[in-house]
């Protein structure tokens, strides 16, 4: 049971590269850790280019399952990774895991519809029969 709940949250990623890397969805631990890494700075172009390191070094070990990345012998280095394969990287984990303005909009939308329908149901249950 445990490794059918971990393949439903992997997905396999090919890069512009050509690299192919198994993703996972975030981890709260990881997802925690980004936003103690946002708090630091302000919301700037200039901000995000501060953090940008300690972001790649939080998401990616922790996000991809194949190949692991990180320090030893049997992993990838994150300053192993071509820049354009780190950054496709967060954005298909960022996507897959939910994290993107579009994901957000689609949960809002989800909530005010399912609000509607507690709505609906309540006034049929509360409306009094003539």
């Amino acid at each position: 049971m445990a490794e059918e709940y971990r393949r439903m949250k992997t997905k396999e990623v090919v890069t512009s590269s050509g690299a192919r890397f198994v993703i996972r969805k975030m981890p709260l631990s990881a997802f925690l850790q980004m936003i103690q890494i946002y708090d630091k700075v302000p919301p700037t172009e200039e901000g995000a280019r501060q953090i940008l390191p300690d972001i790649v070094r939080v998401i990616l070990p922790a996000c991809v399952v194949e190949p692991p990345i990180g320090e030893g012998p049997d992993k990838i280095s994150v300053d192993e990774l071509d820049a354009a394969d780190a950054f496709e990287l967060i954005a298909a984990i960022n996507e897959f895991s939910g994290l993107t303005e579009a994901a957000e909009r689609q949960r809002r939308s989800f909530r005010t519809q399912q609000s509607r329908k507690a709505r609906r149901a309540a006034m049929s249950t509360t409306a009094t029969p003539k």
